[in-house]
């Protein structure tokens, strides 16, 4: 019994490790593309924080050179 409980941990933290990793993997890989509303052009970016974590910013192509942000759905 003792050894099941065991073996039932272990597999517990492998699948939990592994979907945490895809997930990590998935983030890795995030596109913040342009686009265009009706007066002005935005270029995408991919920034790292401090954290590790991925955020999408956009940069106005034209005056005022605005700047919006925004994290990964």
């Amino acid at each position: 019994m003792k050894d099941a409980i065991i073996l039932g941990a272990v597999t517990l933290g492998l699948i939990v490790g592994y979907a945490a990793n895809e997930y990590r993997h998935m983030l890795e890989h995030i596109e913040c593309n342009s686009y265009s509303t009706k007066h002005s052009k935005w270029d995408g970016y991919v920034a790292k924080d401090e954290h590790g974590q991925l955020r999408c910013f956009w940069l106005e192509r034209e005056y005022p050179w605005r700047i919006r942000q925004g994290v990964p759905a």
